[in-house]
């Protein structure tokens, strides 16, 4: 069984301005954008690894490191579905029950942002404040940059509420699931790591000649591809979680109207 990731993206770019509403068409617009803009950084892409063995390292590598790791490590390399979703945080929900419009003010946005799957190194992030925007996915982050947190901004909204309506606004954190492709590439981790088919330096001994036999041959530097599945968080171009706040109203049962 391989992790399944989930790609979390907050959309959090009304940070101390005054937000328009959105409506969910503008949000389906947003999803849809998203999805279609989707690429995979070619210099930095996405990954998990999978430890193969751990053993005592042998005495040309000793004094480098007392332990070797044999790994595989999987690269995203494609893509074929993904869903944008989000989470949904209300900073407040009025019930109108006058005759008259009634203006409240929301001063927070919080986010909450879903972490990315248990051992990957990947996120999102996205170029772009306006549409057209675009969306690609990347290894260029740390565990703790992709756990799951909460994060509260100031923002100025006046909402105007119909009477006879209740009115909600909701600070949206998006994140996306993606099911792809994965190439599957022979490491060993040492003093440093890296592709043992492309290693610079003499293998050394037998544990490294080992991996190298098993996996490395007819010039090929990776194995059998395989499905992988994914959730991750998506980012701005600031570095904030990407957000957008909805604000939404639905009419009153006539009992609570009156």
């Amino acid at each position: 069984m391989f992790p399944t990731l989930i790609i979390a993206v907050t959309l959090c770019m009304l940070q101390t301005v005054r937000a328009g509403t959105l409506n969910r068409g503008q949000i389906k617009a947003i999803t849809d954008e998203l999805k279609q803009s989707l690429t995979i950084s070619s210099k930095k892409p996405p990954y998990y690894d999978k430890t193969f063995k751990t053993e005592p390292s042998c005495v040309s590598h000793y004094f480098s490191c007392h332990q070797t790791e044999f790994f595989y490590r999987h690269f995203l390399r494609k893509v074929y579905s993904i869903d944008i979703v989000y989470t949904s945080h209300t900073e407040r929900k009025e019930y109108n029950t006058n005759n008259k419009p009634l203006t409240f003010k929301v001063t927070t946005s919080t986010t909450n942002t879903v972490s990315s799957t248990s051992g990957w190194n990947i996120g999102g992030k996205v170029s772009g404040t306006i549409s057209p925007i675009e969306l690609e996915i990347n290894g260029d982050f740390s565990k703790s940059d992709t756990t799951s947190h909460s994060e509260t901004s100031t923002v100025e909204n006046d909402v105007t509420c119909d009477p006879g309506y209740e009115c909600s606004i909701d600070t949206l954190t998006f994140y996306a699931v993606i099911s792809g492709l994965c190439s599957t590439e022979p490491y060993v981790r040492c003093e440093e790591e890296g592709n043992i088919c492309l290693w610079k330096s003499p293998l050394g001994c037998g544990q490294y000649v080992d991996h190298y036999n098993r996996n490395c041959f007819d010039g090929r530097h990776e194995i059998e591809p395989l499905n992988c599945n994914a959730t991750f968080p998506i980012y701005d171009d600031t570095g904030k979680p990407l957000s957008r706040i909805l604000v939404s109203s639905k009419k009153l049962a006539k009992k609570a109207a009156l």
